[in-house]
Formats: structure tokens, C-alpha cells, sequence
């Protein structure tokens, strides 16, 4: 069973030189993983201080770039989903760190216990493990949630209400960079707080509540956009 790990960014490189060292650790110790970075729309080159092999028999590096004005949040999202090949997918961000046995314990509890997603809870809600198919059929992220907002809460709320089985990540598996909120919201269509975003994108959340939404993004091609393999790294 390949697991796809996903991360959407736009310059944030400073953040993924000091994360990708640990997913690499804990893809090694629990192959196969595959590891998806998306550039959406950077100003800046991504250059990873690291050494990798695409020929890894333990982990793949895939880096696609998308041109982009702006950030979206649930877009870059999914986007980085869409283009992962595993069974699998792991919705995370740049300033995520993982414990070595990240993937060793996410690949057992899905094998031992047929579980459609798993997600954070406490320390990071969102991070979030999916069968592929499962996240495909959900719609993925809502594209309404287009700032810092409950997209993370919405996409676990819908996969919840579709019935499948489920449990939490435990939160010694995970660990974050202290990124200051007002490095978080750089890069968006408007320069407002983290706290002003969130309280933009709640309708959409309090909707999908409401209507008892199990699929979202319905009537349009979601996740749609011109990509390209970054061939320089």
C-alpha cells in the first residue's frame, strides 16, 4: 500500500527544509511512501537542502508547480491530493514535523482495522488520512473556503457524516513549526488576519453543517488547473 503525503505550499521553503528531513525519516522506516510537494505559485525557487533519489525503493519525491496570483487554501489543497498515486493520502502543510514512526503506525491501524481516514485532533487538526477514492467521491475540499479557515473541519465533518470507519492520529506523531500567524496568511488575495479569514470562511462550514452535506464542489470541475513537474529538483 503506497501513502501519498501532500503538501501544498507557496514560499514557505524555509518550512519544508526543516520538515521534510523528518517525513523522509519516518518514510524510510515504513515504505512505500510518496511524497507530493505543490508549488502554488512561489515567488520564489524552492530549494530543498537535502539529497533524494527518485529511484528510491522507499520513497518517491514528486514536485509539481502550479501558477497561481494568489493563495487558496482549499485549492492547493487539493490539488496536492489529486496528484497523489498512493491508496492513500495524507493532507498535511509545510511546517509539519512527523514523529519516525509516523507512517509505521498509520499503515497498521489501516491494515488492522480497515480504516477509510484518520485525522489530528488536538495538536494539529489539519492533518487528515484518506483513501484516495473515499477523498475523490467526497469532493475533496469545499473551494469556497478560499482563505485560512474550517476547511480541515468541514472535509473531516463530511468524511464522518459518509460513514466511514475513522480514528484519531495521536498526537505524539506529529509536531509543528511556530510559524507567526501573520506569516501564515501571506501570500492570499487579502491582506487580512488569520482571524478575520476564519470568520469569512465559518458560513461555508455552518452551511455544510446545516444541509448535512456529504459532497461538496458539486457542479464544477474542482481541483482543476494546469500543473507541471518541476524537472530542476
Amino acid at each position: 500500500m503506497i501513502i501519498s503525503y501532500c503538501i501544498p505550499y507557496r514560499d514557505r521553503s524555509d518550512d519544508l527544509n526543516q520538515a521534510l528531513p523528518t517525513v523522509i525519516r519516518a518514510a524510510e522506516l515504513s515504505p512505500p511512501v510518496e511524497i507530493v510537494i505543490l508549488d502554488y505559485g512561489s515567488q520564489k525557487e524552492l530549494n530543498l537542502g537535502i539529497d533524494y533519489s527518485e529511484e528510491s525503493p522507499k520513497f518517491s519525491l514528486k514536485i509539481i508547480k502550479c501558477p497561481a496570483p494568489y493563495y487558496h487554501m482549499a485549492h492547493a489543497r487539493n490539488l496536492s491530493m489529486l496528484a497523489g498515486g498512493g491508496e492513500y493520502l495524507v493532507a498535511t502543510c509545510a511546517d509539519v514535523l512527523l514523529h519516525v514512526n509516523f507512517f509505521r503506525y498509520i499503515r497498521d491501524r489501516i491494515e488492522q482495522n480497515n480504516l477509510v481516514f484518520m485525522y489530528g485532533d488536538i495538536k494539529y487538526p489539519g492533518i487528515v488520512v484518506c483513501r484516495k477514492d473515499e477523498f475523490v467521491d467526497s469532493g475533496g475540499y469545499d473551494e469556497r473556503f478560499e482563505f485560512y479557515g474550517p476547511e480541515d473541519k468541514d472535509l473531516q465533518a463530511r468524511l464522518k457524516r459518509r460513514g466511514g470507519s475513522s480514528e484519531l492520529i495521536p498526537d505524539h506523531l506529529i509536531g509543528l513549526i511556530p510559524t507567526p500567524d501573520k506569516k501564515k496568511v501571506e501570500n492570499y488575495r487579502l491582506n487580512i488576519s488569520k482571524h478575520s479569514m476564519h470568520k469569512m470562511m465559518m458560513p461555508f462550514y455552518e452551511e455544510n453543517i446545516r444541509n448535512n452535506a456529504i459532497i461538496t464542489n458539486i457542479g464544477i470541475e474542482w481541483g482543476k488547473h494546469d500543473l507541471y513537474i518541476d524537472s530542476n529538483n
